[in-house]
């Protein structure tokens, strides 16, 4: 028997995939409630007379409550479910510390996350560059060049959290059981499911009403992205691209942090262009969908470019990884 058709490939498999389905369950369920909860403590603000002082002092809570719509609740709640249920699933699927590489740096790891960070950072704002150039998008008159800070945070954080879990535990438990090549092609389609299910604000018009099976209805409008042709092409592949690169960066060098390096570099370079530029009216009517799209993520140019970048930094990467144990 082929180790990619054991009986050990299949139960990981199965409970992944059914951890999966389940949080989004949950969280299509607990969205409508998470959403009264926010907009009734939004009333209570407004009748205690707090909101004029939050609002006064821009408090970041406040701002948060008041611009967000239901697609956000709904995001949030998945989050929320997955902290319910990833526990759950840690235990019952034997997952470990030792399914992680050492994350103890050296100077080759800090080598390589510098490396990764740069070159995915620098080829995405060139990108981005070269599309406000020929008029895909267009600077704002206000943007915040030197306002480095919340885009190079927040790109951190994501992905040092996505990289422990998708690159660090999901790897590490489906290379246990199944062939190296099915691991990293797992690891890429379930990354970028679960990034492809990610509701756009617009998908509900403003104050549309909410009644309880409203998550799982939007839930519905979610996975039917599926199936749209350009949808796939614009945004599923890119983000495809990402996870194989993300994936296939932490097999050959035996850590996360060339991995940590590339993802946080794209998360940096699509959040700062973000807060540097605005799309002109023909990308947000989607007249060249699928080639280019409302942020740099999405679009299949966006897509050669991620493709590109992971297979330069995979390329290089034998020259700077230390040597690690394979996972056994």
């Amino acid at each position: 028997m082929q180790p990619s058709d054991s009986p050990a490939q299949r139960s990981s498999l199965w409970k992944l995939l059914g951890c999966v389905a389940l949080i989004l369950v949950i969280g299509s369920a607990i969205s409508p409630l998470l959403y009264w909860f926010g907009k009734g403590l939004l009333k209570s603000l407004h009748e205690s007379g707090f909101a004029s002082y939050a609002q006064q002092k821009q408090h970041w809570l406040w701002s948060e409550i008041a611009r967000a719509n239901f697609p956000r609740f709904f995001n949030r709640s998945i989050l929320v479910a997955a902290v319910v249920v990833l526990p759950f699933y840690i235990l019952r699927s034997g997952m470990d510390r030792t399914l992680l590489p050492s994350l103890k740096p050296q100077k080759s790891d800090m080598l390589q996350m510098g490396a990764g960070f740069v070159l995915a950072a620098v080829f995405l704002l060139e990108m981005g560059y070269l599309m406000v150039k020929y008029g895909i998008y267009t600077w704002r008159t206000d943007a915040p060049w030197l306002g480095l800070g919340p885009p190079l945070t927040a790109a951190l954080s994501v992905a040092v959290v996505e990289e422990i879990v998708f690159r660090g535990f999901i790897y590490g438990l489906l290379a246990r059981s199944m062939s190296a090549t099915g691991a990293l092609w797992w690891t890429t389609g379930i990354f970028a499911a679960v990034h492809f299910m990610k509701p756009a604000d617009g998908i509900m018009p403003l104050g549309s009403e909410v009644h309880l099976t409203t998550g799982f209805w939007l839930a519905g409008q979610i996975l039917a992205n599926f199936a749209k042709v350009n949808f796939l092409l614009a945004e599923f592949l890119t983000l495809a691209a990402v996870g194989w690169a993300l994936t296939k960066a932490r097999a050959v060098t035996g850590t996360l942090w060339l991995s940590i390096g590339l993802h946080a570099g794209w998360v940096f370079g699509l959040k700062y262009f973000s807060a540097l530029t605005k799309t002109s009216k023909a990308v947000r009517l989607g007249d060249h969908m699928p080639w280019f799209g409302e942020n740099l993520r999405v679009g299949l140019v966006s897509f050669l470019v991620v493709t590109l970048t992971g297979w330069l930094a995979i390329q290089a990467a034998p020259h700077l990884r230390r040597k690690q144990p394979p996972i056994s």
